[in-house]
């Protein structure tokens, strides 16, 4: 059963204002180093400068000339300052989020404890399940085989059930710890 929750920067202004700046930056920083990329990949045709001096000879007005080599370094540095901003607003950012997810987390609590008492009760209906399905066929080895009843080793995914250190006996003091467990099944308390 999927529940629809609200994404984070629903429920927070803070986030939503950073993610949208991180949004930002981050399209600032590709278009910065797509320019770069173009810079580099685009050299200086030997036609555009003697157009350019052909055209001053006929006295017209010329943009002034632009140095590749300083544009490719300037395209450079607006790359790498803008990685750097983009590493700091992320940890800046940071904070914010811990903080918001800690109040969303806090509105959650409810549906947390409800889900982890249900997973509770299961485990323990498995728990019981495995001690009595474990007896069964000891008492059938014990009679003299194992005729006519399943041979699903239960005990390779639930563990033996008097096994304090199986992974189902770790998980379900973990909820008890956290309350979502009244006690310990018999046989792991």
């Amino acid at each position: 059963m999927s529940t629809k929750r609200s994404k984070l920067e629903e429920v927070s202004p803070e986030v939503r204002a950073s993610n949208a700046q991180g949004q930002k930056l981050n399209e600032a920083r590709h278009a910065a180093q797509e320019d770069y990329r173009r810079k580099q990949s685009t050299p200086t045709s030997p036609a555009e400068h003697t157009d350019r001096i052909a055209r001053l000879a006929k006295g017209e007005v010329v943009e002034p000339s632009i140095d590749d080599a300083a544009a490719k370094r300037a395209a450079a540095y607006l790359c790498h300052d803008l990685e750097e901003a983009c590493e700091l607003h992320h940890k800046q950012f940071q904070p914010i989020k811990h903080r918001a997810l800690g109040e969303l987390a806090k509105t959650l609590l409810p549906e947390e404890r409800s889900t982890l008492k249900r997973m509770a009760a299961g485990l323990v209906e498995a728990h019981l399940a495995n001690r009595d399905f474990l007896e069964l066929k000891d008492y059938l080895i014990g009679e003299g085989g194992l005729v006519g009843i399943c041979l699903t080793d239960t005990e390779r995914v639930l563990g033996h059930p008097n096994d304090r250190v199986s992974d189902l006996a770790i998980l379900l003091r973990e909820l008890v710890a956290v309350g979502a467990l009244d006690k310990l099944p018999v046989g792991l308390a």
